[in-house]
């Protein structure tokens, strides 16, 4: 016999998440005690056996008759005994994982599964509980636990009759609230904004949770209870807050909603499961303090105790949304199973129910107890595993500066943050009065005969190259042209060598651009740096339209100058300007970045003793005049008397040519882009010693004789400022530490230092950065800030280059990247990493390069498109099914696109903007599609009943149009009456199309 009623609302969200996926395993609450010798294993049952007997909730299950919800109170229901052995601990691991495991039936049987494990190895029993949460809650549990071991124990205990059980459900079903209805939009709103701005977090099945513990000390707790006490707040409502605070900063985002329980028995006595969720939203303000949102908080208090009895369902129903938990709750430290004479401390296991992460606590006399849980996707394993010291060291902070500005209270311990801050102590020494062209002078005393460089047939000595360049600086200065920008346009020849040197020497600034620069940017570039003054050669002369001083590096005339106009004379290199090098700019203009001498040879020492350069090395020159890394290639060649072999045009993109090149001039030390280092790495070379690449984020790796080093670093800040040798394929390729006298910060929106493994944004400081943007003071001061962590007499720090990279650093203080902040896009609230994407293509078959991009349709709905290059033809039906496996459905691009070759732009990275943009007949689109055939228009009809909407496709989204589990339980009811489906499958399918589809094929 059982008796029933209408299920109540606090009830439905666990019945809802069971009905979605049966196999749901998310509301198991899982507790554990070993039992020493002593404790009968048979009297236990029977105890459990009368204690069900005596709560009426400990025998409810549920049903759904004529399109509703039934609570169930059954006379007897039996719960399910486990007996097993364990041979080992390993065996015991595994049995308990399984039991806590096993999915509950909420329809046909016991809601309660108890274990006995028999340890064989100790002799002793593990007692393992699985009630399902629907009937059992913390206050439950406590009384579940206290009543087990009365009943043990051999006293009484009151029984509780199903009458009065089942009608404190009727009296909480009855209970409204005296919210208007006006307030009650306006908080549902605020929900749903949020909601729609954080990320969506998508679970992994058989996701680990990683769990923490800690208890405050006895005086911590007396001064956070005088603290709560002082500002006239609960406890728990602080602690809320605080936890709303720390999840904002921990996730560096702006909003959260956390989900909080309350307790909303009329009677403590009453067995079950009766609290009822409260979303809290919290707009985090960097520019407050804890004092100001207490007050707000307070002034919430009486709105939030209003929606005590409104059903959570009834506001918010996201299904895609993951929200936080916190809650008090006995669950964060159990209270102790009384046996005889044994006090048996429990085990709990993670139970997030609709959560991602969250906080429980538990106050006994002395402390206060915590307990975190997290899934191991969220945050990394270092992190999650001590979130609860670290959330109370937090709060400790808040408590410790009540007036400070959140901005300037960070969530780490002070031994971490010394850590993450420490400097780059081991400092490389730069003689400040020794310029380039002194340094030169230097490397010609020494090997005046040697070839400097070498181009097809055409060689050049060091002594000749001399001399050439201080004609070509007292040519210069003869012209009164000093303290200038000089333009040098030139392809990769010997001149350039001579046009460069002779800049330097006659104390002006070179301004590198090749030929095969569009026209247009060559034009800008020439405007916007004020260029009067042009070295190229004389088959440009009539490239340009800019009216320029225009001179021929292989005119004889400019070479015949005598007279020595004192070149050299600027012996302080600090301030010294050495090169301008134009790099793309956001509005789509480019911007000239001016680079002093300083900041090089900083690099080059670098560089010298990181890869042991000497006079015996042949230096490739292949990177593009335009493209900071031929600084590297020309400067680590002429100021170590080296010999530069410039590689022809014909050899630069075709990886076996140019292998061949290096062999037969015993190239020993080159710069490839990464896209053509990673090709280039498939070849045996013979000839180098190290191979540096860099420009972008290196995927793939291929062991070879030589050393490969993965170097990062913008424009901005000469060239590179981290280098990483890699000796073997990672999944993520670090970019690893900083060079000398350079320092490398992650830092959140609030420039404080991210956790170890938490993403942030690349912040640069120390000697090498740039001076700045040439005529942009506006974006100098924007993008080059004041560094906040400057000690006093360290001016080579006082500078932080914002890179808008996105990096992490890691325990051993290697650096990650994963990609540019303006390249992540949301797609349908998920925020994507489009290189990840990029990897997974280039795992397919042949592909040999990929691209995707984010369009807009024509409805203002991003959309994926991805162009590969391959070997071969690829079956792009094919592809997408790889990417299926491999990538979770918002991840798929829409698109595909096989094209003869990626554009590389002059720099040897993507060109984006060379990509030819879908055409319509390719765009996606969001046209009207109707019901093709009589399911999916009965279903689309459906759909329109319960959603009250005219105009459905048949590829919209159920939730997206406003579907949700009270309407999804509706939908089901109407579609029973003809098919025999279940509500799951609205859930997984969604779609009118998908539905019709999978009820034609089962029919």
């Amino acid at each position: 016999m059982k008796r029933e009623i209408v299920a109540p609302k606090i009830l439905l969200p666990y019945y809802y998440s069971w009905k979605i996926d049966e196999n749901n395993t998310n509301y198991n609450v899982c507790f554990s005690y070993s039992l020493p010798n002593g404790i009968s294993v048979e009297k236990l049952k029977s105890c459990i056996l009368k204690l069900i007997e005596l709560r009426p909730a400990l025998r409810a299950n549920f049903g759904f008759k004529n399109n509703e919800v039934k609570y169930y109170i059954h006379d007897y229901l039996t719960p399910t005994f486990y007996e097993i052995e364990a041979n080992c601990e390993k065996d015991f691991k595994s049995l308990v994982s399984k039991i806590k495991n096993i999915k509950h039936d909420l329809h046909n049987e016991s809601l309660i599964k108890v274990g006995f494990i028999k340890k064989k190895y100790d002799n002793n029993f593990e007692i393992v509980f699985n009630i399902h949460h629907s009937i059992i809650d913390g206050t439950s549990l406590d009384k579940f636990i206290t009543d087990l071991s009365c009943l043990y124990n051999e006293g009484n205990i009151t029984e509780e009759s199903t009458e009065s059980h089942m009608n404190s459900f009727l009296i909480l079903n009855k209970n409204e609230s005296n919210l208007k209805e006006k307030d009650i939009v306006r908080y549902s709103n605020l929900l749903g904004e949020i909601s729609s701005k954080n990320e969506k977090i998508l679970i992994k099945d058989n996701a680990e949770v990683y769990t923490s513990k800690f208890s405050l000390n006895q005086l911590e707790f007396i001064e956070l209870k005088k603290f709560t006490e002082k500002s006239e707040i609960s406890l728990f409502n602080f602690l809320l807050v605080c936890w709303c605070i720390f999840e904002t900063k921990l996730l560096n985002k702006d909003y959260c909603i956390t989900n909080y329980p309350v307790n909303i028995r009329n009677n403590k006595e009453v067995s079950g499961c009766m609290l009822n969720n409260i979303y809290f939203p919290f707009v985090y303000n960097k520019n407050t303090n804890i004092e100001n949102v207490i007050k707000g908080v307070k002034n919430q208090l009486p709105f939030l105790k209003k929606l005590h009895h409104i059903s959570p369902v009834d506001i918010f129903d996201k299904n895609d949304s993951k929200l936080s938990h916190f809650a008090y709750s006995g669950f964060a430290k159990l209270r102790n199973l009384q046996l005889l004479n044994f006090s048996l401390d429990g085990t709990t296991f993670p139970q997030m129910a609709n959560s991602s992460l969250g906080m429980r606590y538990v106050k006994t006399e002395e402390t206060l107890h915590f307990l975190s849980e997290c899934f191991e996707n969220i945050l990394p394993k270092n992190i999650a595993c001590s979130l609860s010291k670290r959330f109370t060291n937090f709060v400790k902070k808040l408590i410790n500066n009540p007036e400070k500005k959140f901005q300037y209270i960070d969530i780490l311990f002070e031994e971490e943050r010394e850590n993450l801050l420490k400097r780059n102590t081991s400092k490389l020494s730069i003689n400040m009065q020794n310029n380039i062209s002194d340094l030169f002078k230097s490397v010609v005393e020494k090997f005046p005969n040697k070839y400097a460089a070498v181009e097809n047939n055409n060689k050049i000595t060091y002594k000749v190259l001399n001399e050439k360049s201080d004609k070509l600086g007292n040519f210069l200065k003869q012209k009164n042209i000093t303290k200038k920008t000089v333009a040098i346009l030139i392809d990769n020849k010997i001149e350039m060598l001579v046009g460069i040197l002779g800049v330097l020497k006659s104390g002006n600034t070179y301004l590198p651009i090749s030929p095969d620069t569009p026209k247009d940017r060559i034009e800008y570039i020439l405007n916007d740096s004020n260029v009067t003054t042009i070295l190229s050669l004389k088959k440009y002369s009539n490239f340009l339209s800019s009216k320029k001083d225009f001179y021929d590096l292989e005119d004889d005339k400019i070479y015949l100058i005598e007279d020595n106009f004192n070149l050299n004379s600027n012996k302080n290199i600090t301030n010294q300007p050495t090169y301008v090098i134009y790099t793309s700019g956001s509005t789509g203009y480019p911007k000239g970045v001016l680079v002093n001498q300083e900041s090089l040879l900083n690099l080059m020492e670098n560089c010298k003793n990181q890869f042991n350069i000497t006079e015996n090395d042949n230096i490739s020159k292949y990177s593009s005049f335009s493209f900071d890394a031929s600084v590297i290639e020309i400067f680590i060649s002429l100021l170590n008397g080296c010999t530069l072999y410039f590689v022809p045009d014909k050899t630069r993109y075709n990886v076996n040519k140019l292998n061949e090149f290096f062999h037969e001039n015993n190239i020993t030390f080159a710069f490839l882009t990464t896209k053509i280092a990673e090709i280039f790495m498939e070849l045996e070379n013979f000839s180098l010693k190290t191979l540096v690449t860099g420009g972008e984020k290196l995927k793939a790796f291929k062991k070879n004789k030589y050393n490969l080093v993965n170097a990062y670093g913008p424009t901005e800040a000469t060239v590179f400022v981290t280098t990483y040798n890699v000796e073997k394929y990672e999944e993520n390729i670090p970019i690893g530490k900083p060079i000398e006298n350079v320092e490398v910060y992650i830092l959140d929106k609030e420039l404080n230092p991210c956790l170890y493994e938490m993403p942030g944004e690349i912040y640069i400081g120390g000697r090498a950065l740039a001076t700045g943007y040439i005529n942009r003071t506006d974006l100098t001061n924007e993008k080059f800030i004041s560094n906040p962590f400057y000690q006093d007499k360290d001016v080579t720090n006082e500078r932080l280059y914002r890179t808008g990279d996105i990096g992490k650093k890691l325990i051993d203080n290697n650096i990650l990247i994963s990609g540019r902040m303006d390249s992540q896009v949301k797609i349908s609230g998920y925020r994507i990493e489009l290189s990840e994407i990029e990897k997974q293509l280039l795992s397919f078959n042949t592909i040999l390069n990929a691209a995707v991009v984010a369009y807009d349709d024509t409805t203002g709905h991003k959309y994926l498109c991805a162009y590969i290059e391959a070997k071969d033809k690829i079956i792009i039906d094919d592809l997408k099914q790889f990417l299926r496996l491999q990538l979770p459905e918002y991840m798929l691009p829409k698109i595909i696109i096989q094209i003869e070759k990626i554009p590389l732009n002059y720099n040897g990275k993507t060109d984006i903007k060379a990509l030819k943009i879908p055409t319509d007949s390719l765009t996606v689109q969001k046209e009207f599609l109707p019901p093709k055939n009589e399911y999916e228009e009965k279903i689309s009809n459906y759909f329109k009943e319960i959603l009250q909407i005219q105009n459905i496709n048949t590829t919209d989204d159920f939730f997206s149009l406003g579907g949700n589990s009270i309407k999804a339980i509706q939908l089901i009811a109407k579609m029973q009456k003809t098919y025999n489906v279940d509500i799951s499958l609205i859930y997984k399918l969604r779609t009118v199309e998908k539905i019709a589809d999978k009820i034609m094929k089962d029919s």
